[in-house]
């Protein structure tokens, strides 16, 4: 009875099910192989390097970057000076 309940349960919602799964899954990955972030930052300690929450943030957003780098290509376009690979 129980089992035709979670099947039913799992067919009806599969997104709520690959939460759970994921959730699951990666409890069960940090369980077995450890904290992979905790080793990242170790060795990045280790090295010298920025920590992730040191490194520069950028002024502009993404989309304010792209739209400066579209308006440069349609000049370029436009006068004909474009290069392959921009």
């Amino acid at each position: 009875m129980v089992y035709v309940a979670l099947l039913t349960l799992c067919e009806a919602h599969t997104d709520v099910l690959d939460k759970i799964m994921s959730y699951f899954l990666t409890k069960y990955m940090i369980v077995q192989n450890g904290d992979p972030g905790k080793e990242v930052r170790t060795v990045i300690e280790k090295i010298g390097g920025t920590m992730p929450e040191d490194l520069p943030i950028s002024e502009k957003s993404i989309q304010e970057i792209e739209r400066e780098q579209m308006v440069g290509l349609r000049a370029k376009a436009k006068k004909g000076t474009i290069m392959l690979g921009e």
